[in-house]
């Protein structure tokens, strides 16, 4: 893994962001350090259901969803079909109906696995 270079401010604000249990500065300062550093991040959000389990009651748009039937994936390489398989198998039981999207807040794009692009993220 390559090293990531940060100035000293940017250290100091992201321990204290950090240590203030502020997630969106840290992932401000995160995305200013990356951009710095080339790093690109690739996301895909994975939700599933199991084979015997009861389908979630009432999903609304962006919520509802079990939490324990979903997943967010973030790899500095683009995701593959293969890493979502690896997802399903460690923390799915029987998972049917697997949809992903790439939307970081999880509302829309949402597509069943087999129909989803992974060449070009879509």
């Amino acid at each position: 893994m390559p090293s990531v270079t940060l100035s000293r401010p940017q250290y100091d604000a992201l321990i204290s962001a950090a240590l203030a249990g502020n997630s969106a500065e840290v992932k401000r300062l995160r995305t200013i350090i990356d951009q710095a550093n080339g790093i690109t991040r690739y996301s895909l959000w994975i939700r599933w259901q199991d084979i015997g389990g009861r389908p979630p009651p009432r999903i609304e748009l962006g919520k509802g969803w079990p939490e324990n039937q979903t997943y967010f994936l973030e790899l500095e390489r683009k995701i593959t079909r293969a890493d979502v398989n690896d997802v399903l198998r460690t923390s799915a039981r029987n998972p049917v109906s697997v949809m992903v999207t790439p939307d970081p807040l999880a509302t829309v794009g949402w597509s069943l696995v087999d129909d989803y692009d992974f060449a070009n993220g879509g």
